[in-house]
């Protein structure tokens, strides 16, 4: 996924599985690459929005357990020189409950904010799919 910053510089959205442990499981990350020359050369290094537990294992019914197919993609929004950023994870005290995480970037995607839970499902029941907008008057 391509977003495009106010100066022209080109976002690349990355989703990515490690094998680290983070809680006793593998990891993986929602990350940006940068092309400030319209995609002709890369940043040879990700900037790391957040990490994640790669055990999660995605949304599920809610009556009958079984995993349904959310996509689990990152969603990213742009305004000028400021980027926000959403995706599908967990929190450590309930590793298999979806839920939808934040973080925002004030300079062109170079720093990530803490990721915050923003999802707001009743106990025990998943949020996915995670969407995000910017509108014209910029919330």
């Amino acid at each position: 996924m391509i977003r495009v910053l106010g100066d022209g510089t080109l976002l690349d959205v990355l989703q990515t599985y490690g094998s680290a442990a983070c809680n006793g499981g593998p990891t993986g990350s929602v990350s940006v690459l940068r092309s400030t020359d319209h995609g002709l050369t890369w940043s040879s290094k990700p900037s790391i929005v957040a990490t994640f537990s790669a055990t999660y294992g995605g949304a599920h019914d809610p009556d009958t357990g079984a995993p349904i197919r959310s996509g689990g993609l990152p969603d990213f929004a742009v305004d000028g020189n400021k980027v926000y950023a959403a995706w599908e994870d967990s929190v450590p005290a309930a590793p298999t409950i979806g839920r939808i995480k934040f973080s925002q970037s004030n300079d062109g995607g170079l720093t990530w904010s803490a990721p915050i839970v923003i999802s707001q499902t009743p106990a025990g029941i998943d949020a996915f799919i995670p969407t995000i907008a910017v509108n014209a008057g910029h919330t």
